[in-house]
């Protein structure tokens, strides 16, 4: 059930849940705006729904943003580092490991659903699902059934956003 699951999510403190929550509320439309952002820069595009499985989606030393305009399904193998957009459905059924920041639904006609069944799915960064506009239903859920591994780690985070920016160039002063 629902309650259960939600007493399974352990972090690092003392307390019960030792979990804490910002003070700062985070914006819808700002979040738009950065996936709209993101997506105009993704390295690689996936058009319709898609099945992937042995795949690497950048790497520590090139990550890279994905981008897919609609279902993505990870069946293992699959290895990534970077930012990941899903606008429909994320489904994992194998083993995947992503390092960096996995953003799912936000647009208004996006669902926003992540579901983990067999397998494992580590993921070391962040994950962002969401969508409150929505006229689908169990729009913005997570269910996980096999073994799923969230771990937030700003060194992912920050790898993945070094994917956003590069040097053109730069001048010393002295």
């Amino acid at each position: 059930d629902a309650q259960a699951a939600k007493n399974n999510i352990t972090g690092s403190g003392g307390a019960s849940p030792d979990i804490a929550f910002g003070d700062t509320p985070l914006q819808l439309d700002e979040v738009r705006q950065t996936r709209e952002r993101l997506i105009q820069m993704a390295n690689v595009r996936y058009s319709g729904s898609t099945d992937l499985s042995s795949t690497t989606l950048g790497t520590l030393e090139n990550p890279q943003i994905t981008y897919v305009n609609d279902s993505l399904r990870l069946s293992g193998g699959v290895t990534g580092y970077g930012v990941l957009i899903v606008d429909k459905d994320l489904v994992i059924t194998g083993n995947v490991n992503f390092y960096g920041i996995v953003i799912v639904g936000v647009c208004p006609t996006c669902p926003g659903r992540v579901e983990q069944g067999a397998g494992n799915f580590n993921l070391y960064g962040s994950l962002l699902v969401a969508n409150t506009t929505s006229e689908h239903s169990d729009e913005a859920r997570i269910k996980v059934t096999g073994n799923g591994d969230f771990f937030y780690s700003s060194s992912a985070i920050n790898n993945a956003l070094s994917a956003t920016f590069a040097t053109e160039r730069w001048r010393e002063v002295l």
